[in-house]
């Protein structure tokens, strides 16, 4: 395949290119080539993207969510070689570690020219199903893409293993038309890929042009975590808590205090924040701001409700202290959050 892609290259008559180029040939294929291009992918070493994701924030995210929901078992997939497939495997695997925690892997490679496509169900499910047959459950497994999440769920469908109930998946890139028809829809780590292609068609044209030849990598940070029913779990062996956590989601926006909390399951204030942090690592007064938060992101992505709603409708009231809060919680002005999810 390398090799007729090289040939197209060598032949092709156009102004300026836009490649991922996980093939060392095929970049050096690109760079004899007298056309300027913008380069997207690379091999991570010896070729560095001049524009990617930054998977750092990336594995953030995973981390976060699987907290979130309550999982101290967890378990990383990822399909082919792709520099940033390791880097996610490696990130996942020492942020677990930085919190106490294991985490089981299964990295399936293939040599760069075999045509695995035809052949993935005789040649590579079979160990990625014994994989799954060992994971001990309740399990959150993150993929390193949904076309990788994707494979783990059917596996999963075949095996009878339930998705989120034993295993709650996540992908990386919010391919919206596949995640939303699967069985179960698949929660995912949104990518900023909109303002990537933006960015690399100003650099490619810039380029065209004899100008910044040369530049510094620029990192991308991703828009945030899109939760669909894969996710939809909350893997905590404590009815207490179950139903604590239940509260804060529907009443958080409500003004819901600790102390409501407390009385509604009738254990006391002491107790319930020792067992918030037992379960999550944090307070319950840090679960219902990061629920408000949550409810405000999701608003904020709406075009028919203002700032000033927002605020009323997650429950902070005054205007200028909800954008204080969630600029200190999100690194980011609720304007700038909501130009970032409209791109």
């Amino acid at each position: 395949m390398s090799e007729s892609t090289v040939r197209r290259i060598n032949h092709w008559t156009g102004d300026g290119i836009i490649a991922r180029s996980f093939i060392k040939e095929i970049h050096q294929a690109l760079v004899r080539h007298p056309c300027p291009f913008v380069e997207l992918s690379g091999d991570g070493e010896t070729v560095v993207a001049d524009l990617r994701n930054d998977n750092e924030k990336i594995v953030e995210l995973a981390v976060q969510h699987a907290r979130e929901l309550g999982y101290t078992r967890f378990a990383f997939y990822s399909f082919g070689d792709a520099w940033w497939g390791r880097e996610r495997s490696a990130l996942f695997h020492r942020n677990l570690q930085e919190l106490g925690f294991s985490c089981k892997q299964l990295c399936q490679r293939y040599k760069k020219h075999d045509n695995v496509h035809p052949f993935w169900h005789r040649r590579f499910e079979p160990e990625l199903k014994t994989w799954l047959r060992s994971l001990s459950f309740p399990i959150f497994l993150w993929a390193a893409s949904d076309a990788e999440a994707i494979r783990v769920l059917e596996a999963c469908l075949d095996l009878e293993i339930r998705v989120p109930e034993d295993i709650a998946i996540l992908g990386t890139d919010n391919d919206s038309l596949l995640c939303n028809v699967l069985t179960p829809p698949l929660s995912t780590i949104q990518t900023d890929s909109v303002r990537i292609g933006l960015e690399a068609a100003r650099l490619l044209d810039a380029r065209m042009n004899g100008k910044l030849l040369k530049t510094t990598p620029q990192t991308f940070s991703p828009v945030g975590i899109v939760k669909r029913q894969s996710t939809d779990f909350m893997s905590i062996d404590d009815p207490d808590m179950v139903l604590a956590m239940q509260l804060i989601r529907e009443r958080a926006t409500d003004g819901l205090r600790v102390s409501d909390i407390a009385h509604q399951i009738a254990l006391s204030q002491n107790t319930l924040c020792r067992r918030f942090h037992q379960f999550l690592g944090r307070t319950p007064e840090q679960e219902i701001l990061r629920v408000r938060i949550e409810r405000a992101k999701e608003l904020l992505s709406l075009p028919d409700v203002n700032i000033e709603e927002v605020a009323e409708q997650t429950g902070f009231g005054a205007t200028e202290y909800f954008m204080k809060v969630f600029l200190r919680k999100t690194g980011q002005t609720p304007t700038r959050y909501r130009e970032s999810v409209r791109r």
